[in-house]
């Protein structure tokens, strides 16, 4: 139960649970679902009664630290090397219906590996966001425009650059910070920053990335949204050009 947010005194739940079994094609539900509707549609469910009225959930804070170390050695060049790494996540739980993640450093070594595409075209590939971090939430920011024409807020581009022969190239993430989830039951908000570093090496300058997304219920089945992103360049380089110095979106 310390994984949920609840309000203090609930008695019921609305609850449902499904099961589908491979071999013989077969699906089972607690409340029973129309054939012609999704097996998780939310309009169908049960009432699960607790014994006794619920006591004030409680706001658990996580915190995930992690530290990577590598070592090796080039016995043809006769060179060794090492990099040390530490970082972490947090999370904290604002209310009942707000959370703060905060990350350092972020490390992604066991976000699930990406399907392998060879694309023939001249148009990039939309790759799935599997990042933990810009997970939860990611409605709020990503819904706005067209996922197939136009998009103007994709986080995977966060974390990834070009470099001087124009091959995007990982670009690391010093730390980052995100607020989101709801004020009350008809407004959500989106508050998420990024800072990537300098990459003097590859040209590549340090930029901050800030995304504000509001949601408003309109009516019954509406509602009223506004987005404002920010790429901002953050390194005095010579070899940043004009048209890299920043990038505004406001919908």
């Amino acid at each position: 139960m310390s994984a949920f947010k609840f309000k203090e005194g609930e008695t019921r739940w609305r609850f449902n649970s499904y099961q589908f079994d491979t071999q013989g094609n077969e699906r089972n539900t607690w409340i029973q679902i129309p054939q012609n509707q999704f097996i998780f549609n939310l309009a169908y469910m049960g009432d699960m009664v607790f014994e006794k009225p619920l006591a004030g959930s409680k706001s658990p804070i996580s915190i995930v630290p992690y530290i990577n170390v590598l070592a090796g050695q080039d016995f043809e060049e006769e060179d060794t090397f090492s990099e040390f790494k530490v970082g972490g996540d947090a999370k904290f739980t604002i209310g009942n219906s707000l959370n703060l993640d905060v990350t350092l450093n972020p490390d992604f070594s066991q976000v699930e590996v990406d399907q392998q595409v060879t694309n023939l075209t001249r148009f990039e590939v939309n790759l799935p966001e599997r990042r933990q971090f810009f997970i939860e939430n990611s409605d709020l920011f990503a819904d706005f425009g067209n996922s197939r024409d136009a998009n103007p807020f994709f986080s995977r581009r966060i974390g990834i650059a070009t470099d001087t022969s124009d091959t995007s190239i990982q670009n690391d993430i010093i730390a980052g910070v995100r607020l989101s989830g709801k004020l009350n039951n008809n407004f959500r908000v989106g508050l998420l920053n990024m800072q990537t570093s300098d990459d003097t090496k590859n040209e590549i300058g340090g930029n901050n990335n800030t995304v504000l997304a509001l949601q408003h219920k309109l009516f019954s089945r509406s509602n009223l949204s506004f987005v404002f992103i920010n790429r901002q360049n953050t390194s005095n380089e010579a070899f940043i050009a004009s048209e890299d110095e920043y990038n505004r979106v406001v919908g």
